[in-house]
C-alpha cells in the first residue's frame, strides 16, 4: 500500500532543510507501524528563506510502499 507524508525541515542550506524535512517525513511514515521500502522524495516546497540566505525552511513530501 502506498503511503506518503509531508514534514517541515529547517537548515542553514536549502539541501540541509530538504534533507531534514525528508527525514522527518520518513519517520512519520514509519510511525504508522508498517514495513516500508522504496522511499522517494516526491515533492519539495520552499516555505521561507531569510533575507540574508542564512536559514531555509522547506516542506518535503516522501512516498513509500508499505505492508502491514
Amino acid at each position: 500500500m502506498p503511503r506518503s507524508a509531508t514534514a517541515r525541515g529547517e537548515g542553514s542550506t536549502s539541501t540541509a532543510a530538504t534533507q531534514n524535512g525528508a527525514a522527518a517525513a520518513r519517520a512519520a511514515i514509519l510511525s504508522a507501524g508498517a514495513n516500508c521500502t522504496g522511499y522517494q522524495t516526491t515533492g519539495v516546497t520552499n516555505v521561507c528563506t531569510t533575507p540574508t540566505g542564512s536559514w531555509y525552511i522547506y516542506d518535503a513530501t516522501v512516498s513509500a510502499l508499505c505492508v502491514r
